[in-house]
């Protein structure tokens, strides 16, 4: 058994080790309590199964770049691969992208928050912090700290020889609290680059040419581009976003 003290969020995670029982059928109990009422209690069924043969085999895994993939460059606050750049330019993001030759970015990408107050700020007005820099041919990544509004944002981000670009923000107020109504990213694409769509939705209904109304929906894998190349977004689960309306994540 295993308990957690107290929950921080709405949302509350912890790890339950399995390693020391043998494979077979559980049944698990699970207990919400707030002081001695029980809130919340739920009976789940866990079946351990064995560890496939190839677990724990080094088999694809190697520090060297495929072709047509070549090793990343870095110089001074951009980052080149094969068939596109990213150029930060001391942001928290970046404040262009290049690909296949064409800047496809009409203004940076930027994180803009607004309190409860009634105050607001843009990323993208001020440089941020970086540290933490760790460079190879297959990947780089790095910490970036900037104060926006009443808040710090901390993005732990990095760059793999394709292309891929993931980042993990950190959202926390710059004194003992701070009260956010709204916080959005905002890509802004260039218009002539971005006027198909794939929604990643089997029936291909909301794949093709973006509707001029615009395109509104939960998180997903959406791809926006036009007919020689585009900008793929995604993230790892949107669970945990507070929204009024999760049909407009997106």
């Amino acid at each position: 058994s295993k308990n957690i003290h107290s929950l921080s969020s709405l949302d509350g995670l912890t790890t339950v080790s399995t390693q020391g029982i043998p494979v077979g059928k559980y049944r698990v109990k699970m207990t919400i309590r707030d002081g001695n009422k029980i809130l919340v209690s739920k009976v789940v069924n866990y079946d351990k199964q064995p560890l496939p043969g190839w677990f724990g085999n080094k088999l694809g895994i190697s520090d060297k770049v495929p072709p047509p993939w070549t090793a990343l460059e870095v110089k001074d606050d951009a980052v080149k691969m094969w068939g596109r750049t990213y150029d930060f330019q001391g942001r928290l993001f970046p404040a262009q992208i290049t690909n296949q030759g064409k800047k496809i970015l009409s203004l940076p990408i930027s994180l803009s928050i607004r309190m409860t107050d009634g105050t607001s700020a843009i990323s993208s007005d001020s440089v941020s912090r970086i540290s933490g820099e760790k460079k190879s041919s297959i990947k780089v990544s790095s910490t970036r700290i900037q104060n926006l509004g009443g808040v710090k944002i901390t993005s732990k981000s990095y760059i793999e020889f394709d292309g891929m670009m993931w980042m993990e923000l950190e959202v926390a107020p710059r004194g003992r609290q701070a009260s956010v109504r709204e916080l959005t990213l905002t890509i802004p694409l260039k218009k002539k680059y971005a006027h198909l769509i794939n929604g990643y939705d089997y029936s291909l209904r909301t794949t093709g040419e973006l509707p001029q109304r615009g395109y509104t929906s939960a998180m997903g894998p959406r791809w926006v581009g036009n007919e020689e190349g585009g900008l793929q977004v995604f993230a790892e689960t949107s669970s945990n976003w507070i929204v009024r309306d999760k049909k407009k994540e997106l």
